[in-house]
């Protein structure tokens, strides 16, 4: 019985931290993607966010949310 306590703790406690990284946002670069044409080759046949969203997962292994991508493409598109 122990030792099930102290695994489902481990399980616990790495479960947290794996949400914890996830819900931080990292200052990395963010994808320029000003001249793109959305569902173009170029843009590997995605949206704008989608495309935002992918570059900026394979960049800094982390994905930021539809919402977070459609301001940034936004901002870029002004």
């Amino acid at each position: 019985m122990k030792k099930l306590i102290v695994v489902l703790g481990i399980i616990l406690t790495l479960g947290l931290a794996a949400f914890a990284q996830g819900t931080t946002r990292p200052a990395g670069a963010i994808p320029n993607i000003v001249g793109v044409k959305p569902f173009s080759p170029a843009a590997n046949f995605l949206s704008l966010p989608g495309l935002l969203r992918w570059q900026y997962f394979v960049d800094n292994g982390i994905w930021i949310t539809p919402r977070e991508a459609e301001e940034l493409v936004r901002q870029q598109v002004r």
